[in-house]
């Protein structure tokens, strides 16, 4: 098959190499402007650390805290005896009226008088 022509946009076509010298041209373009902008980029920086964080000779602001630790005395509780725990019967006793305590609540009381 033979190559067609197709139309070139003129900005396209003026933008393509079309030998090694123009490619050349363009690198060092690129390069030159790389570096102007490496250069600004320095400087920015050094001007801006002038600027900004310049030193002064007057005095110092400096703040102080001192955390003072309070100290919460418990009060002192009188010894408790220890406590008794109810025999078996009496829980046993105490649990069938807890189910007739929550009979507004069905599964409550449901559970509590089906468990043993």
């Amino acid at each position: 098959m033979a190559k067609k022509n197709t139309p070139v946009d003129p900005l396209v076509a003026a933008l393509m190499p079309e030998s090694d010298k123009k490619m050349a041209t363009i690198a060092g373009a690129s390069v030159l402007v790389a570096l102007a902008l490496s250069f600004w980029a320095s400087m920015y920086e050094v001007v801006v650390d002038e600027v900004i964080f310049d030193s002064s000779e007057g005095p110092d602001l400096t703040a102080q805290m001192s955390m003072d630790e309070k100290k919460e005395e418990m009060p002192v509780e009188a010894p408790q005896e220890a406590a008794q725990l109810p025999s078996d019967e009496t829980v046993l006793e105490k649990w069938k009226e807890l189910a007739r305590l929550y009979e507004s609540r069905p599964r409550l009381a449901s559970t509590l008088s089906s468990g043993k």
